[in-house]
């Protein structure tokens, strides 16, 4: 199995599902990040007019597959929230 890299930078906040590596973002930071439009059940449960992107989002893990996770994530505090 080849080793995957995924290094994005994108506006988000951290989802709070408390399930999983989970940002939500706006729609237009979604289809860049998915390569696809929102679907209804993608929509966040916790910030208007956000979507839920996941690890497996970014990285397009294999399912059914044991794997070994290196994560390099810088995280910038905004000094003025952006509007959505």
């Amino acid at each position: 199995m080849e080793r995957r890299k995924c290094e994005a930078e994108f506006f988000g906040y951290p989802s709070g599902d408390y399930e999983s590596f989970c940002f939500d973002v706006p729609r237009k930071t979604y289809i860049a990040l998915t390569g696809r439009k929102p679907e209804k059940y993608d929509k966040s449960h916790f910030n208007k007019k956000t979507y839920r992107v996941y690890l497996q989002d970014l990285i397009n893990m294999p399912e059914g597959k044991q794997c070994i996770f290196k994560l390099n994530m810088e995280v910038e505090p905004l000094e003025s929230p952006i509007t959505i």
